[in-house]
């Protein structure tokens, strides 16, 4: 599969390619940035895939703190059919994949550094009659080749300790786990997104687990333990765990779920 193709963005230019490397991603999207903090240019190129059930999303930030990654953007990726979500406090790479193209860039996925750094970015392209002819089946494949590309046309003879783009799996694979979600179940879920277990909720409103249960049970949010048409309205959604060979099945609540029925 030829790859002969190295382009130099900077600014605008380089928000636009990382928008269409998004966008035009058909099975796998890697991204992996310290910090996120989506601008509309990037929910909207995340939004027009929502619904795509063939299409991998791996992400890897810093931590899944505010501060460093959006709440608002959180909760955008979590509505993806298939996503998984990564943390590593020692993550300053940020690097942007998808099955045709590789962005190397100073930018991180986050408003600020859109609107006010200088920020530089190089893209690794892929010869349209290569992807046509041999169909790309994973980005491990990608990874493998780009580096050979990266040596021959950056780095001249000179030799690597270390080949960059083979360590991004391994990368992702080590980093702690904060979300995953295959085919629409979520799997695994340490995101601060603003929804609560009925124990914690409970807690939180000072009200014990019973009394919980049954005022939620009244207003017909939950019915016989299943949700109702009512309460999917209300943000109410079913949260699924799964470890090792058990596998355990809960529903979560807005934190702020509104208990007087006035709505």
């Amino acid at each position: 599969m030829a790859r002969d193709d190295i382009f130099f963005f900077t600014q605008n230019e380089l928000v636009n390619e990382l928008e269409k490397l998004i966008s035009e991603s058909k099975k796998e999207l890697w991204l992996f940035t310290p910090y996120i903090n989506l601008n509309q240019k990037f929910e909207y190129a995340l939004r027009k895939r929502i619904d795509s059930s063939d299409w991998k999303v791996k992400v890897l930030c810093r931590s899944v703190q505010e501060k460093d990654f959006a709440l608002k953007s959180q909760k955008l990726f979590c509505e993806l059919s298939d996503i998984e979500i990564r943390s590593n406090e020692n993550l300053h790479a940020k690097v942007y994949v998808n099955d045709f193209d590789i962005l190397i860039t100073s930018m991180n996925l986050y408003s600020h550094s859109i609107l006010h750094n200088i920020e530089f970015g190089v893209k690794i392209g892929y010869n349209n009659k290569g992807i046509i002819g041999n169909p790309i089946e994973s980005l491990g494949e990608i990874a493998t080749d780009a580096a050979g590309l990266i040596s021959r046309k950056l780095l001249g003879k000179t030799k690597i300790g270390v080949d960059p783009f083979k360590e991004l799996p391994h990368l992702f694979r080590i980093s702690k786990p904060e979300f995953k979600k295959e085919n629409g179940v979520i799997i695994e879920d340490n995101l601060p997104t603003g929804k609560l277990s009925a124990t914690k909720l409970s807690k939180k409103l000072g009200i014990s687990k019973s009394d919980f249960d049954q005022k939620i049970e009244s207003l017909g949010l939950v019915n016989d333990k299943v949700i109702t048409s009512k309460g999917k309205s209300a943000g109410l959604s079913i949260r699924i765990w799964k470890k090792e060979n058990e596998t355990s099945k809960y529903i979560v609540y807005p934190e702020d779920l509104n208990l007087d029925g006035s709505n």
